[in-house]
Order: C-alpha cells, then structure tokens, then sequence
C-alpha cells in the first residue's frame, strides 16, 4: 500500500514538472515568435522614418539630421565628419541638391544643399524594403525587395508619387538605368532587364539566370557587371533590341541640355539628322514633340524635362491624342499637355522660371533669339567647330552683329600660324550652317595634312573701312577657341 502511494506522488511530481516544462516551452516559443515578428517589422520601418499621421509626422520617427560631434570617440583620419541622418539607410543616390535615400519602406528624398543639416523635403511608401535607388531624369528607379522595380515620378521633390512598376520573379537588390533599360539585379532570380522607356508600362525584355545571388549591378559601354553571391564577377552583354530612347539624341543613355543643343544644331542647320558622328541623332529620338518634323520646340521640350517640367514627351501622348505644333497659339493652361498644342513661345516661358546649367542656359537663350526671328545676331561670337575632334575636316561657325572684313587664323600648340582664312567683307549673319561656316579641310598653307593634336582658331573682325592685321585695331573684335584633330 505504501508503495502504491509513493508511485502516486511520483506520477503526480511528473505531471507537474511536465507541465511547467510545457508552458515554459510555449512561452519560450512566443517569445521567439514575437521577437522575430517585431524584428521583421522594425527592419520594416526604421526608427528614422518620418511615418504619416494624417497631415502630421509621428515625432517617434521624424528624420532629424544628428549633432555634430555624433560619434566623438569615432576613428578616423583625414575624414571630417559634415552632416548625418539617424535611421537605416540601404541605399544612396545623388542628383543636384536631393539625396535620394532607401530607408526600410519608404524611399525619402533630402535636401542636402547644406550638407551639414540634410533635410527631408518629401518620401512615398513602398509594398516592401527598399534595397537599391537610381535616378534618371524626373524618376526613382528602386529595387524593392519582393516587390520588384518601383518606379517613382521625383519631379517635384516634395510629393514623389508611383507611376509605374513591374514585378520581378525574385527579390529585387540592386538597379541601374541606361538608354531607356533598367538593369534588376534580382537575387536568385539573377539579372533581369526591364524596358522602361514608358515609366508607366515597364516590360521584361531580357534576363540571365546567374549561377548565384545577384546581389549588384552596374552597366558602361554596353556590358552588365553583376555582383555573384558566390560566384564573384559576372559580366553580361544585352543582345535583344534597344528601345526607342525619346530625347536621347547623344546615346549616353541620359537626357541632358547636351541634348537639346544637338537638335538645335539641327534647326539651324549646323548638323544633320542620322549624323555620323551621332548615331543617335535620329528623327525618332529628335522629334520628342511628334508632329513629324524636328524644330526648336523639340529642343524646348527636351530642356523641359531635363529641370521636371514635363515627365514624359508629347510623342509618348495616349493614341488619339493631337501632336504639338510649334507655331500654335496656347489654349486653357489648365489643359494638360498631350490635350492641346503648345507654342515655342509657351515652353519658353516656362523655362525662364526654372535654374538651369550653364548648358541649358546657352540652349534657352538660343531658343530665345529663335523666336524673336532677329535679322542679324545682337552679339558678335565665335561658335564652336564642328565636329570636334574631327578627322580630317571640321567647319568653323561664327556669328557677325554688322557688317565686317573678316579673318579666320589657324595656330597650332606651339602658337605657330599654320593656315589663314581672309572672308573679306561680310554681311551681319548668322554663319552656323555648313554652307556659310568656315571649312577647314585639315591641311597648313602649304597644302599639308597637318597632325593630330590640340589647335587653336581665331576669329578677327574690322569695322568696315579699317583694315585688317594680326594685332587688330580700334574697334576690332577678336576671339579665340581651340579644336582637336584626332586620327
């Protein structure tokens, strides 16, 4: 009968003890499960983040950039340290004065033209983490974790908004855009290229299964570079067909005010379309304003997109929607732009509101004089030769405010006249077009071919009843460029 009690008590002490093992391992168990959980969330949203309550930031996650003085016992030499954010910062790109940061869930853009106090200027929430950024233009190319290639509209800083996505069969770690391709380095799904000529319907028009992760990418002169998990270095060449990258008349894959210089160069006749020297200079990249012929508008519209004027061209417009003209009168400005015509005039205007470089701003000033249809340049200038460098024959564009002798003088490095062009009198003109500028066909006055290297051309001119000689007298104008001759 003891016995019988004692192996009671025995069973009962077992029970107990199971049961505190159990619920220990149930708790243990949620434990884990929460800290995971709160884990994935926090890595989902940084501490840093600015996190929308109604029209007010949660002060919890507000991006304040930190003190200086952040980490005084950091190790470092010849580095000073000059303005930090707090929060978790995957990836960086910059583009002007705006940083643009992926940051968990959101991708936020900072104003950094004070680099000591970066400051948030505008974000957009992302279906997932935001692990890779390039920006081209008016849009954010992010690499978004499972959720592929997010395309963001950054015209205006302050409210970045998706127009456009495509949903990668891996998880998206790196990208890089250029000519109108966006290069995915897609993990396990390895490197995928996403035709994004039309930000708001991208499309998959090519891809490599790499042996590993891709973990990065970068692309120049046609080759993919992708960072391997394991595999180390994988170079890739894309072989299917180039989309039609609009404005991109010089193929460095950007759209730039060098851009719109080159269509300019076309209006008034210094180059022609399909130019050996540029490749892409073509109809169908130059006539962003798809009315079918290529004029200053085009060259407007480029340098509208450059500064965010407008996203997209008017030869992108909804099918059925009219071509802009460059000579109609403007409608409604309410109206938007692929609804109705544009005047040259319009853009124009638009543009003069707007900073821009040094570039963009010789383009508007060009656009300007275009439209004012002035009979003789306000200023006398020598223009730059064309092509340059050039091999073996280059043209030589001036522009004349009156009527002048005038003399063209070829030096060589070493300040040696080598070729001498007297024009005599000629008329106040533009002189920018192949039958009215300069030929030089590459050879001294001896009928040499002259070298390769660097050389300088002098532009003289004399008011008419003075004449000409190298030192030039009063009132004579003189300028001087320098060309080079590659062979």
């Amino acid at each position: 009968m003891l016995n019988i009690k004692k192996a009671e008590v025995a069973r009962n002490e077992a029970i107990t003890v199971s049961s505190i093992l159990f619920n220990n391992f149930v708790s243990l168990s949620l434990f884990l499960v929460l800290f995971c959980l709160s884990g994935h969330l926090y890595a989902q949203m940084p501490p840093a983040l600015d996190f929308p309550q109604g029209s007010e930031f949660d002060p919890k996650h507000s991006l304040e950039p930190r003190k200086s003085g952040i980490s005084p016992s950091a190790i470092s030499k010849n580095v000073e340290l000059v303005g930090a954010t707090g929060g978790a910062v995957f990836d960086v790109f910059v583009q002007d004065n705006y940083a643009y940061v992926c940051a968990g869930v959101f991708l936020v853009i900072l104003d950094i033209s004070a680099p000591s106090n970066p400051t948030k200027v505008g974000y957009v929430l992302l279906p997932d983490i935001a692990r890779g950024v390039y920006v081209q233009g008016s849009f954010a190319y992010v690499a978004d974790d499972w959720s592929g290639l997010r395309i963001i509209d950054v015209s205006s800083p302050s409210s970045p908004w998706e127009v456009g996505f495509y949903d990668t069969p891996g998880y998206a770690e790196g990208v890089y855009v250029q000519g109108g391709l966006a290069y995915i380095a897609d993990s396990s799904s390895g490197l995928r290229i996403i035709d994004v000529s039309s930000p708001s319907s991208p499309v998959e028009v090519g891809f490599y299964d790499t042996p590993d992760l891709a973990l990065g990418v970068y692309v120049q002169g046609g080759l993919a570079y992708v960072a391997g998990s394991n595999g180390g270095l994988i170079i890739l060449r894309y072989t299917g067909s180039v989309p039609v990258y609009y404005g991109d008349v010089s193929g460095n894959g950007e759209i730039t005010a060098f851009d719109a210089s080159l269509i300019l160069r076309v209006v008034v006749g210094i180059l022609k379309l399909n130019d050996p020297n540029y490749p892409y200079l073509t109809l169908d990249r130059a006539d962003v304003s798809g009315n079918g012929t290529v004029s200053a508008l085009d060259a407007a519209l480029v340098l509208q997109y450059t500064v965010g004027l407008i996203t997209e061209f008017p030869c992108q417009k909804p099918a059925g929607a009219p071509a802009l003209d460059a000579e109609v009168e403007s409608k409604s400005p309410l109206t938007p732009l692929y609804q109705r015509g544009e005047s040259l005039k319009e853009a124009i205007e638009k543009l003069e509101v707007v900073p821009l470089d040094r570039e963009g701003q010789q383009v508007l000033e060009i656009l300007k004089r275009l439209i004012a249809k002035p009979s003789s340049p306000i200023h006398t200038v020598l223009l730059q030769n064309f092509p340059n460098p050039f091999n073996p024959e280059t043209w030589i564009p001036f522009e004349l405010a009156q009527d002048a002798k005038v003399t063209i003088r070829i030096y060589n490095a070493k300040g040696q006249l080598i070729r001498t062009f007297s024009l005599g009198e000629q008329k106040a003109g533009f002189y920018v077009s192949k039958d009215k500028a300069t030929y030089w066909d590459g050879r001294d006055s001896a009928g040499e071919k002259v070298g390769s290297g660097v050389y300088f051309y002098t532009l003289q001119v004399e008011p008419m009843g003075r004449q000409i000689t190298s030192e030039g007298g009063v009132g004579s104008f003189r300028m001087t460029r320098k060309m080079v001759i590659l062979k």
